[in-house]
């Protein structure tokens, strides 16, 4: 059971969610998350993305999840969304919502870096991946960061910030 409120009316409320992935785990259980929050493809509100996290809650036994989550900003239910790419699911990784198909167009739920496999044991992840929506697939659009990282975040500088031959 979490508590909540909403931000609109700042009554207080009760969600549980009992439901599981595909894996068997709880979809409430997550911790080293990021998230990201973009508009429903049918306009009809708006949902948090959660890419990345690990399961459980002991130390040093927390696993990578294998689905992203995807949580209804109106009423706090949660679901499962697509299975993530195994050579980048992974917990604490750097999440954003990026354009990549221009202007005016829905954007993807973009990953940067985590780690794969348990907390404190795993494999710092280099790979990115991006979630087309529209499309429902996975693919790589920025390549391979330098070095691997988690716990890490970004800002997105707009183009018009630096000079045009930068």
């Amino acid at each position: 059971v979490v508590q909540v409120m909403d931000l609109r009316t700042g009554a207080q409320k009760q969600v549980r969610t009992d439901g599981v992935d595909p894996d068997g785990k709880r979809l409430d259980d997550l911790n080293h998350i990021y998230s990201v929050v973009v508009d429903r493809l049918d306009g009809s509100g708006k949902e948090a993305w959660l890419p990345c996290g690990f399961h459980g809650d002991e130390n040093n036994s927390e696993e990578s999840i294998s689905y992203a989550r995807i949580v209804d900003l109106e009423d706090f239910s949660i679901r499962v969304g697509p299975k993530l790419p195994s050579d980048s699911s992974g917990g604490a990784c750097v999440t954003r919502a990026i354009q990549v198909d221009g202007p005016g167009t829905p954007p993807h739920i973009c990953t940067f870096g985590g780690t794969y496999g348990s907390h404190d044991r795993g494999t710092f992840l280099k790979h990115t991946a991006c979630y087309d929506r529209v499309k429902n697939l996975w693919h790589c659009v920025f390549g391979e960061l330098p070095f691997g990282l988690d716990h890490a975040s970004m800002v997105t500088i707009p183009a018009s910030t630096c000079h045009p031959s930068d």
